[in-house]
């Protein structure tokens, strides 16, 4: 796994790499009216055309390389939590464990962020509820969003207090948490996207084979049959 900082570096160097894609966009408009105003031979026409369909051509190519660009940080800006979350998880919970079983005021927990922030360089708030462990990091160096990355416990049937019902702080184990709504950390960002592009490509075609059935079926039903849709699906019943 990556540090956090290298994963931003990753980050701030492929928001660089972003084309405007605004020049393409006023060229094409440009021929489009051009084109559309024209009257001239059949070879001119022919001329505008390739002109039209290059200029269509290198917008689209613009387009596609800064929806790969996207789908890049979308992956990178996971795995910044992820790394982020490994490098001080354990320091975090070390902190509040210092103080268990000792009363949660605030000036406790002013001291456990404070001691947090110096042992991280990172903000943190740890939520004041007794029945579920939630912790908000803000990271002093942040290229993933202006929001914290939220730490919550494993949804395994159990959840981690952090504070009992006499509001006192309970032990954290950095075992028992994760990041929240978010993706395992990525290796391999590149196999990733090949793999996910493909997996969308064979969603795409499955779709329009299951559009294909429902309309096949819908031209067999008749008066209050029930019929079948892309949003409500197919019923487990005909009448």
């Amino acid at each position: 796994m990556k540090k956090y900082t290298e994963i931003l570096a990753e980050i701030k160097e492929a928001r660089a790499a972003m084309i405007d894609t605004a020049k393409a966009e006023r060229e094409l408009n440009r021929i489009n009216f051009v084109d559309a105003s024209r009257n001239g031979t059949p070879e001119e026409k022919e001329e505008a055309y390739k002109k039209l369909k290059a200029a269509a051509d290198r917008l689209a190519e613009e387009e596609t390389h800064n929806n790969n660009i996207k789908i890049r940080i979308e992956i990178l800006k996971e795995n910044a939590k992820q790394a982020l979350f490994a490098e001080c998880i354990a320091t975090i919970c070390e902190v509040w464990n210092k103080y268990e079983n000792k009363p949660h005021g605030e000036k406790t927990a002013q001291k456990i962020r404070d001691e947090i922030k110096n042992a991280t360089g990172h903000r943190v708030y740890i939520g004041n509820k007794w029945d579920d462990a939630h912790i908000t990091v803000y990271p002093s160096t942040n290229g993933i969003n202006g929001d914290g990355i939220e730490i919550c416990p494993i949804r395994n049937g159990q959840k981690q207090p952090a504070l009992n019902a006499q509001n006192r702080v309970m032990k954290l184990s950095p075992e028992n948490m994760r990041v929240c709504y978010c993706g395992e950390y990525v290796e391999d960002v590149n196999a990733h996207i090949d793999a996910l592009k493909a997996a969308h490509a064979e969603a795409e075609k499955a779709f329009e084979a299951y559009r294909a059935a429902i309309d096949k079926y819908n031209g067999f039903t008749r008066g209050n049959m029930a019929h079948a849709s892309d949003r409500e699906g197919v019923k487990h019943y005909i009448v």
